[in-house]
């Protein structure tokens, strides 16, 4: 706030009569300051002006118009900026004796004016106004001081610019008629790491020249808990308690030791308490699970207090006990057994080292099923209606048992046996049927497994038994021949029967009957008759008979 003064005069006119008003080069607008004249003509108002050098004129016209004027150059700097301020002795929590010369040293400074326009005044909390202190023009204080009374004060140094404008700094000091105790911090010491839930050790030994161990109050203060114990020293001088109970976080801890005379001693150390990561969310697969399978371990969710990133360990239980087959998330499956309950415990772990809580899973190990070959029957090849057939297969089983192997033959969708062995009959296969063996293996849980395999039924060719001509003897050239035959089928069917007859290499007739004639014989031709069966498969076989 800056003062606008002026006085005005006039021959003529009266000074109330004048009309008096102030101008800034810059334009500020300082129509709100007062310029109303008393009877001397003076006039005192106050205004703001803007950053800058201003050229300020005042004006004043009279009745007739006539003006008169003044003028000032001024510069206006940026706004007030606080005073800084610090004590640099004492150091905080010192002691002294009653009557001692204490020396308080501070330096003070303001970019707005120079140092020893600050004004320094010394208080204290408990003895009130302590006086004041002339900073020298590089900004240093000194304030020697004898009359604190026994106790602990607060002394506080408060530095006032021009304009009002304070900075405040303070120091614990204690004064005492007798000596503070002395203290020391034994553990933890300085950056020790611990986990949430740790149980800590704390501990301190405790000393004083008037006092016993057990008169001195101790305090044990955390910056983010508070206070958390008030354990003093026994008789030994030791003061020592655990404590697990401490927050999550960075810790400064302020022990104080205090005597009778309330002189006290502290001691800072800082410790961290490391937040522990959550149990993990934990799957094995496959479940169910059998003794071909390997098991996979799935593990996930567990987070960190502090955001860092967790890692997994994984130890496999087989019925309880730990087992050395694994230590990573998969289990071979050579390790398990049909049966067998399989645990995984997994264990979340910071990048500090912190051990979560676990998480577990388990599956119980199931039967696998036997394998088998495919069955190979014997022989494979020239199978007829009336062939013996063998099936032979083998398997295996993971769970170390020996299957059971059975055996079953169909044909088309009738079964024909469930031995081993099979003997084919005309009525239980035709040619081209084919025969399929069935080979089942079968575990002791009853799980199985099939394999088939089949062949086919080859045409067996009918079989002409006998032929025979009538009359054999006594034939002329007139004579009516008659050729009979008589044909059998494997297969159980019923060849059909057909004829020729030739005179040799001609063709008298495919009847079973021939009548001879002169054009057809002469004496002493042989003619023969050739019958062949055919059956319905087409196969055939032929036989003959003659006559001269």
């Amino acid at each position: 706030l800056v003062e606008f003064a002026g006085m005005v005069a006039d021959e003529e006119d009266d000074v109330g009569d004048l009309t008096v008003w102030w101008e800034s080069s810059l334009g500020d607008d300082m129509t709100g300051i007062d310029t109303v004249p008393n009877a001397d003509g003076e006039f005192t108002g106050f205004g703001y002006l803007t950053e800058g050098e201003h050229a300020i004129e005042l004006f004043a016209e009279d009745l007739a118009g006539k003006v008169g004027s003044d003028s000032v150059v001024i510069t206006v700097g940026a706004s007030n900026s606080a005073p800084l301020c610090e004590i640099t002795a004492p150091a905080s929590n010192s002691t002294a004796l009653e009557g001692d010369l204490v020396v308080f040293e501070a330096i003070v400074s303001d970019v707005d004016v120079p140092a020893n326009w600050l004004a320094v005044d010394w208080s204290s909390d408990v003895d009130g106004s302590l006086g004041a202190s002339t900073p020298t023009s590089s900004g240093d204080v000194l304030f020697p001081y004898s009359a604190l009374s026994v106790g602990t004060h607060i002394v506080s140094i408060t530095v006032t610019d021009e304009v009002g404008t304070d900075c405040n700094d303070l120091v614990l000091m204690t004064i005492g008629s007798s000596n503070p105790p002395v203290l020391t911090i034994v553990s933890p010491t300085d950056g020790d790491l611990y986990s949430e839930g740790e149980a800590i050790t704390f501990s301190a030994t405790v000393s004083d020249s008037e006092d016993a161990f057990g008169d001195i109050s101790m305090e044990w203060n955390s910056d983010i808990d508070g206070v958390f114990s008030t354990t003093g020293a026994d008789s030994s001088g030791v003061a020592q308690f655990t404590n697990s109970s401490l927050s999550v976080g960075e810790h400064n801890l302020t022990v104080t030791a205090t005597d009778t005379d309330g002189l006290y001693a502290t001691q800072l150390v800082s410790l961290t308490v490391n937040g522990l990561p959550s149990a993990p969310t934990v799957s094995i697969t496959p479940d169910p699970a059998v003794t071909a399978d390997d098991l996979n371990a799935s593990a996930s969710g567990s987070v960190d207090p502090e955001a860092s990133t967790v890692t997994y360990s994984y130890e496999w239980y087989n019925g309880g006990v730990l087992s050395s087959a694994s230590t990573t998330a998969t289990l071979p499956s050579s390790a398990t057994s049909k049966g067998e309950n399989w645990s995984v415990v997994v264990t979340p772990t910071d990048a500090d080292g912190g051990v979560g809580a676990t998480g577990t899973a388990s599956v119980v190990i199931g039967n696998t099923a036997p394998v088998i070959s495919t069955p190979v029957i014997t022989p494979s090849t020239g199978i007829t209606t009336s062939s013996t057939l063998t099936c032979s297969a083998t398997s295996t089983d993971a769970d170390g048992e020996t299957p059971t192997i059975t055996y079953e033959w169909t044909n088309g969708t009738s079964t024909l046996g469930t031995s081993s062995s099979l003997t084919l009959t005309s009525a239980t296969a035709a040619p081209s049927d084919s025969i399929t063996c069935t080979a089942t293996a079968t575990d002791g849980s009853g799980d199985t497994d099939s394999g088939q395999t089949s062949v086919s039924v080859d045409n067996s060719d009918p079989v002409v038994a006998s032929v025979s001509i009538s009359p054999s003897s006594g034939v002329t050239t007139s004579s009516t021949l008659t050729c009979s035959a008589t044909a059998t089928d494997a297969d159980g069917g019923s060849p059909t029967l057909s004829y020729e007859w030739t005179n040799g290499s001609s063709t008298l007739g495919t009847s079973s009957s021939l009548t001879l004639t002169s054009s057809t014989a002469s004496p002493s031709d042989t003619i023969v008759c050739e019958a062949t069966a055919t059956d319905s498969d087409g196969g055939t076989d032929s036989g003959t008979d003659s006559v001269s």
